[in-house]
Parts: structure tokens; sequence; C-alpha cells
């Protein structure tokens, strides 16, 4: 072998330092393995929800001495992005001067059989055409979606075809009860009318 490396002009250290970085890579290229491993640590600790400048900030204060657009460059090669936060959107107004029905639930859920007490709500889902509202009753006996409707507005008339699909669906027996959250969707007038 000392032939070769005089006829090359290399020195012997030279060449098992070639032969090092070519089996693990370089010096930079193990620091940046090891690197991601933490990033990918201190990312997943917080659940998806820090972008480079927090997790940078992170391994800062646990004492790894790293520059930012490192940790940026190595979560965009690890592909790791950040959620962004959600949207918020009240759909409940309890300051309303609506007349509300009386709680004869207080908090007991549970039932034996079904079709005794239903319970509804509604939500939102941001789409790309703005917000979609999606009304639901649910059994909750049998935690089941027995009525659903959706609508691009907030208006009450979407929360009561949902309870309208529910009866047709299921027929409810006479003592059943309708429990529902305190909003002017479901005031006491809509339902009467219902």
């Amino acid at each position: 072998m000392r032939v070769v490396y005089r006829v090359l002009g290399i020195g012997q250290s030279g060449y098992y330092r070639w032969l090092l970085c070519r089996e693990h890579g370089s010096v930079r290229e193990r620091s940046d393995r090891l690197l991601t491993v933490q990033v990918q640590a201190v990312f997943l600790k917080y659940k998806s929800h820090y972008g480079c400048r927090r997790v940078h900030q992170e391994l800062r204060a646990q004492g790894v001495l790293v520059n930012r657009k490192r940790v940026a460059r190595l979560m965009r090669a690890a592909g790791l992005k950040a959620k962004g936060k959600r949207r918020f959107r009240a759909t409940t107004d309890s300051r309303h001067g609506y007349p509300l029905a009386p709680n004869l639930l207080g908090r007991r859920f549970g039932v034996e059989v079904a079709n005794r007490l239903w319970l509804s709500d509604l939500t939102y889902i941001w789409t790309s055409e703005g917000w979609l509202y999606v009304s639901i009753v649910l059994d909750a006996w049998s935690r089941r979606v027995v009525g659903w409707a959706w609508s691009v507005s907030l208006k009450a008339d979407f929360a009561l075809r949902a309870l309208r699909m529910a009866l047709d669906n299921r027929a409810p027996q006479a003592g059943w009860m309708h429990h529902s959250d305190r909003g002017a969707h479901m005031r006491v007038e809509n339902i009467r009318r219902f």
C-alpha cells in the first residue's frame, strides 16, 4: 500500500480519512444526522406545532449550539412542517335574550334503551370555499348519529333539519328527550314551531 500512497501522492492518514467519509459520511453529514434526530425529538415533543424558530430556541435551551438556518434546512430535509393554527369561529351565542328551555337532563347521560335521549350540537369545518356548518343528532344509548344536516350559513333551519331527519329515521316513542346547548339556533320558539 505504501507504493500506492507514494504514487498517488497521499498520506496513509488521508486515505483512511477518505475511507471513513465514504462509509459513514463526512463529519458534517454525521453531525447533521445526529442533529436531525434531536430536531425530530423536539418537533414530536410539541406535537408538530413548533416551527424552525421555536425548535431552534428549544435546542438552544437544551444546550445545543446550532444556527436557526441549519435547523430550518434539516427540518425541510426531514419533511417536518409545523401545523398551522386552526381558525376559530364561535358557533354558540349564549348571551342572547331569547327564552331558554329548562335543562331537564342535568348531566345524566346514562340511558338504558335506544331513542330515549338524543343529543345535538353543531360544528364547523373550514373548506377551500369557506365555512361549512354541520349539525348532528346523536342517540345517547347507541352513540350513533341519527340525523344530520349541513349549511354554508349559521341559521337555525339547518339544525332543525337535522332534528327532522332524526325524527323521520327513528320515530321515538313518548317520553323521549332532545338535549342541545343554549345557542340561538335551538331557541324554544324555533323548536315549538317545528
